[in-house]
C-alpha cells in the first residue's frame, strides 16, 4: 500500500509480534530490520535509532 500511494517514504524497521505478518515483512522488505515483539515494550530510543544512518 505504501508503494502504491506514491508517498515518498523509506521503511526502516518493522515491529510485530505476529509471525505471519513478520513473514510478509521479510518478503516485502528483505533488507529491513525486523523486531518480533510488541511495540508497547520497545523503548522510544530504539524506535528513533531506526532512522539513523
Amino acid at each position: 500500500a505504501l508503494r502504491e500511494s506514491c508517498i515518498p517514504a523509506q521503511v526502516v524497521a518493522a515491529i510485530d509480534v505476529n509471525t505471519v505478518a513478520n513473514e510478509v515483512y521479510k518478503y516485502n522488505f528483505p533488507h529491513t530490520q525486523l523486531l518480533a515483539k510488541t511495540i508497547e515494550i520497545t523503548k522510544i530510543t530504539k524506535v528513533y535509532s531506526f532512522g539513523k544512518c
